[in-house]
């Protein structure tokens, strides 16, 4: 495996442990949190999946659009609070 390959299986495996973590402490904690939003990092590297994602809204619920959406995603999902 060259060494940029296992760079990008790195960082993606450590995003989507960082994303699944956040999801499910958000699923611990709805009695204050209601949904996420998909946040993507927007600049000339940003895949077109995830500007399109980006700011999108979802229930707890769903989970079929978490990042990381492809390798070498950036993107987060972020907490909606209750209000």
């Amino acid at each position: 495996m060259a060494a940029s390959d296992a760079t990008v299986l790195v960082r993606t495996s450590i995003n989507s442990a960082a994303n699944r973590s956040l999801l499910k402490t958000y699923e611990n904690n709805t009695d204050v949190i209601k949904g996420w939003r998909f946040v993507s990092v927007l600049d000339q590297r940003t895949s077109l999946v995830c500007v399109g994602l980006s700011n999108q809204e979802f229930p707890l619920s769903d989970q079929s659009q978490a990042p990381p959406r492809h390798p070498n995603c950036r993107s987060l999902a972020l907490p909606i609070t209750r209000t």
